[in-house]
């Protein structure tokens, strides 16, 4: 049906992954879209998600009530993000653990980084221990050692400028030591609206 969304699960190592046949990726003969590029048909939504066999989780970290961080940056020389209409969408989400409108308890649940800058990600992951972590922001080209790379456009530290974050100065942020002595922060989720 028009309604009906297809998730394809691939359980794979990275290698694993590098063996599958390039025209996987293609709609196959009597799926809608033929020959098309899967996930650029329309008729039949498709997704695809890549877990790693073996991988651990701790079950405990997923029985959490659930706390999100919105990090959200608009640096000069990029456009707004849409932060209000995906604000109202978490808040949405949420509203199983937050009935009321009482602001106090949605500021328990949700977090807002409005100008956010790696610094105040990271003291804010090492203060509070979020589930979900919604990121809203643009992405950037930056050069590191003569190449090409995307990363997120953050603000700096003074909060003047953009600041082109890689991938692996991210992590380092959101996964950082709890000021708590309880380790390093771990959510759940991290979603990336770039």
């Amino acid at each position: 049906g028009s309604d009906t969304l297809i998730h394809l699960r691939l359980i794979l190592s990275a290698s694993e992954l590098s063996l599958v046949p390039f025209e996987a990726a293609l709609a196959p003969k009597g799926f809608p879209g033929e020959a098309k590029p899967l996930l650029l048909q329309s008729i039949t939504p498709v997704t695809i998600t890549r877990e790693v066999r073996a991988a651990t989780v701790d079950v405990k970290n997923f029985a959490r009530q659930p706390r999100l961080l919105v990090i959200s940056a608009s640096p000069p020389g990029f456009e707004s993000v849409p932060l209000r209409s995906h604000m109202l969408a978490l808040r949405r989400a949420i509203a199983a653990w937050t009935p009321t409108e009482d602001e106090k308890q949605v500021r328990k649940r949700i977090t807002v980084l409005s100008r956010a800058n790696v610094q105040s990600v990271r003291e804010a992951c090492a203060r509070d221990d979020y589930t979900h972590i919604h990121i809203l922001a643009h992405g950037a080209k930056y050069l590191e050692a003569g190449e090409e790379q995307y990363g997120l456009a953050l603000f700096d530290a003074a909060g003047e400028k953009a600041d082109i974050v890689s991938g692996s100065r991210l992590i380092q942020a959101l996964r950082t030591r709890r000021v708590d002595g309880s380790g390093l922060s771990r959510p759940n989720y991290v979603t990336l609206c770039t």
